[in-house]
């Protein structure tokens, strides 16, 4: 498959909002990830020294998008949050 392929098929996907585009601050680099719009509040570690990206779901997040609604009746329908740091693989 034609590169150039890939490029407009993300730029479709993104047009009709079934993925997400994200650029990471920690993760040096031109680098760009792709996830299913719509998914729930998650958290993304980022490493800062080889560049790995984990997920993880979050409590917090969820009750943080609820007190948004109770609190300024916004209708949250997404949140993230990166974090920075060294996995556990590059911290030993």
């Amino acid at each position: 498959m034609d590169r150039a392929t890939v490029y407009r098929t993300l730029a479709l996907l993104k047009k009709h909002g079934l993925i997400s585009e994200l650029d990471f601050l920690h993760v040096r680099g031109d680098q760009h990830w792709y996830e299913a719009s719509g998914k729930t509040g998650h958290v993304h570690a980022c490493c800062e020294r080889c560049g790995a990206v984990t997920e993880l779901s979050s409590r917090t997040l969820d009750a943080l998008m609820e007190e948004t609604r109770a609190a300024i009746g916004f209708e949250p329908k997404s949140v993230r949050v990166e974090i920075g740091g060294c996995c556990s693989k590059c911290a030993r």
